[in-house]
């Protein structure tokens, strides 16, 4: 199924599934090399527009990570964004200033 066609809890349980299988795989990196291993997640933007931006999409994503984010400390790396449109820069400069420095 599509991932729009899933209920939330059908949601929860895919976002749960992906987030243990990548959990192992960093963990088992980790312990093999010794060194903190961290998800590093790329986004795409090309084609990206205000009026197709998913936000119950957003909605949901936004939740899951809420959930898991204290049983999987490894998935909280860094976030790329790559062929981003004018008006994400835009978006994002306005509200960076009220995020916390770190």
């Amino acid at each position: 199924r599509r991932t729009g066609r899933l209920t939330d809890e059908e949601w929860h349980d895919m976002h749960l599934y992906l987030n243990e299988i990548s959990h192992q795989i960093l963990d088992a990196t980790t312990r093999r090399t010794g060194r903190l291993t961290k998800l590093l997640r790329v986004l795409d933007l090309n084609c990206m527009s205000i009026g197709k931006a998913d936000r119950n999409y957003a909605r949901r994503d936004g939740a899951a990570v809420k959930k898991t984010e204290m049983f999987y400390p490894q998935l909280l790396g860094e976030v790329f964004i790559v062929n981003s449109p004018s008006w994400v820069n835009t978006f994002y400069t306005f509200v960076r200033s009220f995020l916390p420095r770190r």
